[in-house]
């Protein structure tokens, strides 16, 4: 793909076509801590999804912002978008917006099951995307060849 807008418009529908992300933060003893969570994506390769304050998560980000992100490989489209960037407490505005955003999507397909667990310790948090790359094996070669590899550098 050549055309860096074009490129970002692609990879921006593929994260839209996902519900489920692979989180990573780093613990207080510097170790990796990986969690599943649900999320939505903007316009500007902002990511959102929703933790509880007392998980281990959110303890991780407040004391160090910087996450890892993998959105991505299903069997059937062998495809993944791997991201690094900040996380923070999505303000006010911020969160007035993702839920207008997010209204019908959730009452259609039934988003961020975690909202039905009971408790009100939750808090929506903003990943800013600073770099992301798309690496995509839905392009097969045939036969035993198997899958061409195909990196994209969506961010910066």
């Amino acid at each position: 793909m050549d055309d860096k807008k074009a490129l970002k418009a692609k990879a921006l529908q593929f994260l839209r076509e996902h519900r489920a992300a692979v989180i990573s933060s780093v613990s207080e003893a510097g170790l990796p801590q990986a969690a599943t969570v649900t999320f939505l994506m903007d316009d500007d390769f902002n990511l959102f999804f929703v933790t509880r304050k007392s998980s281990r998560k959110y303890a991780n980000m407040m004391r160090n912002p910087k996450v890892a992100v993998v959105v991505g490989f299903d069997p059937d489209h062998p495809s993944t978008i791997q991201m690094e960037g900040e996380a923070h407490e999505a303000d006010g505005n911020r969160l007035a917006m993702l839920l207008q955003f997010s209204k019908d999507m959730a009452f259609r397909e039934q988003w961020w099951p975690l909202l039905k667990i009971a408790g009100l310790d939750f808090v929506v948090m903003e990943v800013k995307i600073d770099w992301a790359r798309w690496l995509n094996l839905d392009v097969p070669l045939g036969g035993a060849a198997g899958y061409k590899e195909d990196f994209y550098e969506v961010i910066p």
